[in-house]
């Protein structure tokens, strides 16, 4: 393994990434539940947005509190590379949309 891939790792790893990670989560989480009119701006349900977004939180919170599944597709779908693009993407799609 190289070393640049080494410093990508322990940067992944390391604890204030995981905490950024589970706060963004934790205040999408508070953004859905106390304001579920951000996914209903026309009084229909915006449905690919709400799952990508729930998608988000899945993987901010596993990834937040430092589970690592084991078999790689699980490692990847709920891993930080989704939960920041998801969670970030989200919280875009809301400030654009409101």
């Amino acid at each position: 393994m190289s070393e640049r891939r080494r410093r990508a790792e322990a940067l992944f790893q390391s604890a204030l990434v995981r905490a950024i990670a589970f706060a963004l989560a934790l205040a999408m989480a508070g953004l859905v539940l106390g304001w579920p009119q951000a996914f209903a701006p026309e009084g229909e349900v915006a449905y690919v947005p709400l799952l990508l977004v729930l998608w988000g939180l899945a993987a901010g919170f596993t990834y937040g509190v430092g589970f690592v599944p084991y078999h790689p597709v699980p490692r990847v779908l709920l891993g930080p590379g989704p939960a920041f693009v998801l969670l970030l993407g989200g919280a875009l799609w809301i400030l654009v949309r409101a």
